[in-house]
């Protein structure tokens, strides 16, 4: 476990901002609620639509992407990026959350 924190550092991958993001919400996910009143949420639309507005705003306003020569965006590509941005953020967060739960129990 503790080679596994050590590896999150050493290879910076917690210093993504989506992946940060993530811990924290599944930080604080655990800290106000129990496992019981946590799976609940997982299956609410609301919450999926608030990691998606999230990524889709970090996506837009720090990640962009612009097409050959700097002409403008490119959203299709913008699009995959988005897609990584949340997965990369409801992974992180799912886990982390299992991750404190664990601790705390």
């Amino acid at each position: 476990m503790l080679n596994g924190l050590k590896a999150l550092f050493t290879s910076g991958i917690i210093f993504r901002p989506m992946v940060f993001s993530g811990i924290i919400a599944g930080f604080l996910l655990s800290a106000f609620l129990d496992m019981e009143e946590a799976f609940p949420l997982f299956s609410d639309l609301s919450f999926y639509l608030l990691s998606a507005a999230w990524s889709g705003l970090y996506t837009l306003f720090f990640n962009q992407i612009y097409k050959e020569h700097g002409r403008g965006l490119d959203y299709p590509a913008m699009g995959g990026r988005f897609v990584g941005n949340l997965l990369q953020l409801m992974f992180s967060g799912l886990l982390a959350f299992i991750f404190f739960e664990t601790l705390i129990f």
